[in-house]
């Protein structure tokens, strides 16, 4: 997604004006597909969860890295992010997404762990 290229390499200007056009509100409406299941979609459905992950962690906890400009945690844009995502059922829909693949994957442990795990740290993080 190249708002989330902004938004990685960007200064703090960006995660306001992402905030400012509802961008967790979109990643919500896109998280949507996961309801349905389809394993053609499962690698958009990771690059969603991913995008969503790195958004509202870095409002969470400010970034500081050496290759991007530094800033602190955006409490006020990230509880605002937060209720965005929400209303949208975003959370609903990653619960949905895995109770529908081990559904799938009928109680074997064919399922791949870690992206579970990526999944389950997404919807506690949010």
């Amino acid at each position: 997604m190249c708002m989330m290229q902004l938004f990685w390499h960007g200064d703090i200007a960006v995660p306001i004006e992402l905030c400012n056009i509802q961008y967790s509100k979109q990643l919500g409406q896109s998280i949507s597909i996961c309801s349905g299941y389809n394993i053609e979609n499962d690698e958009e459905i990771h690059n969603i969860l991913f995008n969503t992950f790195n958004f509202i962690g870095i409002l969470h906890e400010g970034r500081d890295d050496r290759n991007n400009p530094k800033y602190g945690e955006l409490p006020e844009l990230r509880r605002r992010c937060d209720e965005e995502y929400e209303e949208e059922g975003g959370n609903e829909e990653i619960e949905s997404f895995l109770m529908n693949k081990r559904k799938i994957l009928n109680g074997t442990k064919l399922m791949d762990d870690a992206n579970s795990d990526k999944k389950i740290k997404i919807l506690s993080h949010i």
